[in-house]
């Protein structure tokens, strides 16, 4: 989960007319979900999804926060290298990005620092992790294009930079890799929106969703075939 929005798996918490359009959004996430054709897998959870990452592989997860999924990325997918690539915030421009949807409320540099040292502590020593604390854009833009085998996106959730990163991320992931990511539903229309454009745009197929219920969906994109 990205240091842009705080905390794991935890949704805005706001008042009762907040709360009640929160669950609409969730209703209607959920059907669109039994809209998507059966050949979309089903993934239960967002572990069984990355569970058909190539292993050993190198990959990227876009949006650290405090390492929660990090930790999951390490253990089910045993990559050869994981990018680790948040700003975690410690400067003003970075602080007017960085909203915690948790407490609707801007993240200020103390905490920024206390979760890029708490990834530190739990990741630092780990030949196999690289900590990149940029922005996702700059970080894409300075590998070498086919250079990973997958991609994780979880960062600023909204319309503008998850198509940017979706474009970029094409160019990084080899021809069979996979691009995937958190939050694809209502409650995020930017991701959701970004994410069936770019298919479309691109040909990438959605190939994968998650549908634990009180979890956000994940997605999983592959490269259509010729």
């Amino acid at each position: 989960y990205s240091i842009y929005h705080g905390k794991r798996e935890s949704k805005p918490m706001f008042g009762i007319k907040q709360k009640i359009k929160a669950a609409a959004q969730d209703i209607r996430t959920a059907l669109y979900l039994k809209t998507l054709p059966n050949s979309i897998v089903r993934f239960k959870t967002r572990e069984d999804l990355i569970s058909t990452f190539k292993p050993q592989g190198t990959g990227c997860e876009l949006g650290v926060h405090r390492g929660f999924f990090s930790e999951s990325l390490l253990k089910f997918t045993n990559p050869k290298t994981l990018y680790l690539v948040d700003p975690w915030p410690g400067g003003a421009e970075i602080l007017n990005h960085a909203i915690d949807l948790s407490s609707n409320r801007k993240l200020d540099s103390i905490e920024g620092e206390e979760c890029y040292r708490e990834v530190l502590k739990k990741f630092g020593t780990n030949i196999n992790i690289k900590i990149e604390r940029k922005y996702s854009e700059v970080f894409l833009n300075s590998l070498p294009d086919h250079s990973l085998d997958w991609i994780y996106i979880d960062s600023t959730h909204t319309y503008n930079s998850t198509k940017k990163e979706l474009q970029l991320a094409e160019k990084k992931v080899k021809p069979d890799g996979i691009i995937a990511g958190h939050d694809y539903c209502y409650m995020f229309k930017g991701v959701l929106r970004a994410v069936d454009e770019f298919a479309k745009e691109h040909d990438w197929k959605l190939s994968g969703v998650t549908t634990k219920e009180k979890i956000n969906p994940s997605f999983l994109l592959r490269k259509i075939k010729n």
